[in-house]
């Protein structure tokens, strides 16, 4: 999928319908392209990457009383407000839990 940040014309989207592995595809104005291939990384080099979920996170023990978890997040290459939310649905030693964290990219 590719977001361009202006109107295509004809011959453009004759460019993106006719596209081969060797063909070049319209650069400007391309604000994201993302393959769906596996991951959320925009492939454009605009740095538009997408946030995926975390599919597992295995907890470590802090404290006696509390374990914790990690993940690494890259923030999108734009600046603007982000929302982070984590869920744990528990198991035999730990109750659920989430948690939401606002930040701001700048």
């Amino acid at each position: 999928m590719r977001i361009y940040n202006r109107a295509l014309s004809s011959s453009d989207v004759q460019s993106l319908f006719t596209e081969t592995s060797s063909s070049s595809v319209p650069t400007s104005g391309l604000v994201g392209e993302w393959k769906f291939d596996g991951n959320t990384l925009d492939t454009s080099g605009a740095g538009n990457n997408g946030i995926g979920a975390a599919s597992s996170c295995t907890l470590v023990t802090a404290t006696a009383s509390s374990s914790t978890c990690s993940i690494k997040y890259n923030p999108p290459a734009n600046a603007g407000p982000v929302t982070i939310t984590a869920t744990y649905s528990g198991d035999g030693t730990h109750k659920t839990s989430s948690g939401t964290s606002a930040l701001t990219v700048s």
